[in-house]
């Protein structure tokens, strides 16, 4: 198989994996937007029952929007390991999270300088908040520096009585991404991709 063909495929398969959590991301939205909408105006709320309801929904919506982004950053993780697995230096396992495979990205002569890797970088951090600290800014190993990401990204990223609250426009940012990182990384001309997952003849 040609290397075109493998860097076809490889594009292929980042874009497409990355859509279906999207679009299982959407697909959820349009029924939790349905039923809530089946329950009227607010102004109609006529007892506590109802109001529950709405209330029950509009909660599933912004966790909806936490658990699709860890999927999303799980799924980061993963293309990552392959695309370093054959790398030398390997990842260093003393560091955590994308940091380990740095090495690597700099024996491949990645630009790690780049925006998207400088983004990737904030949103594992905001990971790290939402895993370790259930969303809790004041709980957070830095909460002053997650206090700066989330003004960094005003229309993505917000704190509401002290929880980080993601927005849907930053799963579509952390998407595109990590589809541009993914991208700059396999069209790297090193010859320590040969041999790899994603490696052509």
């Amino acid at each position: 198989m040609s290397r075109e063909l493998y860097d076809q495929l490889f594009k292929w398969a980042a874009t497409t994996n990355l859509n279906h959590v999207i679009k299982f991301h959407n697909e959820a939205r349009l029924l939790f937007k349905g039923v809530y909408q089946s329950l009227g105006s607010p102004k109609d709320d006529s007892d506590i029952e109802t109001k529950a309801l709405r209330d029950t929904y509009f909660q599933f919506d912004g966790l909806l929007h936490i658990n699709t982004f860890l999927m999303l950053h799980s799924y980061l993780e993963e293309w990552l390991f392959h695309l370093c697995k054959a790398v030398q230096p390997p990842p260093d396992r003393n560091k955590s999270g994308i940091e380990r495979f740095k090495p690597s990205f700099q024996a491949l002569g990645a630009d790690l300088s780049a925006g998207n890797w400088l983004f990737l970088k904030d949103a594992e951090k905001v990971r790290n908040c939402l895993l370790h600290a259930n969303g809790r800014v004041s709980l957070s190993k830095n909460s002053t520096e997650m206090e700066k990401i989330a003004q960094k990204y005003p229309k993505e990223l917000s704190i509401v009585q002290d929880r980080l609250v993601v927005h849907a426009d930053f799963l579509q940012r952390f998407s595109s991404e990590t589809e541009a990182f993914l991208n700059h990384m396999r069209s790297l001309p090193n010859p320590s991709f040969q041999g790899t997952a994603f490696g052509g003849p």
